[in-house]
């Protein structure tokens, strides 16, 4: 069988884990050929724990060789597991080629977070935290390639986008717009991570020349910052309606990216509402798909300016790593136990890659239940939908 490449973006809470495996022989049961991991961060409560578990025993297969990580910006969620990794990988004196980190600021904490998993694993490489600006996609000579950060036969991983400077926004802006944008290929098909990119972010993408010709088709795309709304509208102003937003870069940046389906990692109820329904559905290329249930926050709740998180069930190709829920947090507190929620049903997005003809395209994503957190699934609350 041709070469099977897995993109899978981990259940881990409110965070980002993306592991990828890449299989020479096409069959995913047996131990990978070829290992990157993109984020490494959520929480250990949530499902992290699962996943730091998952990423070590796949590590052991490979015999203990996990070649590149890369880590899109500084963000505690999305580097906060690398503790508990390293404590795992640490007996079995892993093999790593390679770690890039992408973003800018680097708060002290998170670096220590990421020399102490570089000592635990004995990876003794360089580690910039403050890189220049890269994009492996803009001044390509006439007859070059496309650069890459790594590559394993027709494999490659690619930046996007790493490092953009946005100094006049807030601080916490300038840190997710410098997130590290990703691109896994395998030079037919493409699934692009954004970390936390912003719309600061995606309005530098849409002024990459060419990208539509050097990108091949994007199979699946992690929505940028979880599905956040403030970090993707122009003009946001908390308590306005969304239709007073301008959306306008988002959309030009669907266009530009054209992905047939997208995921959105997240915690169940966070408290920072990812994903946004409304910014999911400025998705217009997404596809159909078969129903499936996906949990997401909805600002115009029941037609007016209210908000609530709902469960839809949908024929389109949009998942989220929180698959239902059966109620809202109970109380006032925004802080999470398992006594403040109803119960959720969790899982990973995975996302396929082969040669062209090999799969299907709805094959070429799934969702795979992980876990239940609570009783069976209840019915209401839950928003049907047609397929677009």
């Amino acid at each position: 069988m041709p070469r099977l490449t897995l993109v899978k973006m981990l259940s881990c809470g409110q965070g980002m884990t993306t592991l990828v495996e890449v299989y020479n022989n096409g069959d995913e049961n047996g131990p990978a050929d070829y290992l990157a991991l993109i984020d490494c961060g959520g929480d250990l409560t949530w499902g992290g724990r699962e996943s730091v578990a998952y990423i070590a025993q796949k590590v052991q297969q490979s015999g203990a060789r996990l070649p590149n990580i890369v880590i899109s910006h500084q963000d505690k969620d999305h580097n906060s597991l690398l503790k508990a990794l390293g404590q795992r990988l640490h007996p079995m004196n892993p093999v790593i080629n390679d770690i890039f980190l992408g973003g800018m600021n680097w708060q002290p904490t998170n670096v220590t977070t990421v020399r102490q998993f570089a000592q635990a694993v004995g990876y003794n490489g360089n580690l910039a935290f403050a890189a220049p600006m890269r994009s492996d996609y803009t001044n390509i000579p006439p007859g070059g390639g496309i650069g890459s950060v790594a590559d394993y036969g027709d494999v490659h991983l690619r930046i996007l986008i790493s490092h953009l400077n946005a100094p006049a926004q807030a601080l916490d802006i300038q840190r997710n717009a410098s997130s590290a944008v990703i691109v896994v290929e395998n030079e037919y098909f493409a699934v692009v991570l954004p970390g936390d990119a912003t719309r600061q972010t995606m309005t530098q993408i849409n002024s990459i020349p060419h990208l539509g010709s050097r990108l091949p088709t994007v199979v699946g795309l992690s929505i940028p910052h979880h599905g956040a709304l403030r970090t993707a509208v122009e003009d946001y102003h908390a308590g306005r309606p969304t239709n007073e937003f301008g959306w306008t870069v988002i959309e030009n940046f669907v266009r530009t990216i054209a992905p047939l389906r997208i995921g959105a990692s997240a915690g169940p109820f966070n408290r920072h509402h990812h994903p946004v329904f409304e910014v999911i559905d400025k998705f217009t290329t997404v596809q159909p798909a078969p129903r499936h249930y996906f949990v997401a926050y909805l600002f115009n709740c029941h037609g007016q300016n209210t908000q609530c998180w709902r469960t839809f069930y949908l024929g389109r190709g949009a998942y989220c790593t929180v698959q239902s829920i059966d109620q809202p947090p109970i109380g006032p507190s925004r802080m999470l136990t398992h006594r403040t929620h109803g119960p959720f049903y969790y899982g990973d997005i995975v996302f396929r890659l082969s040669a062209p003809g090999v799969l299907r395209p709805e094959e070429m994503v799934e969702f795979r239940p992980r876990g239940t957190a609570g009783a069976e699934r209840a019915t209401e609350g839950i928003i049907h939908a047609p397929a677009p």
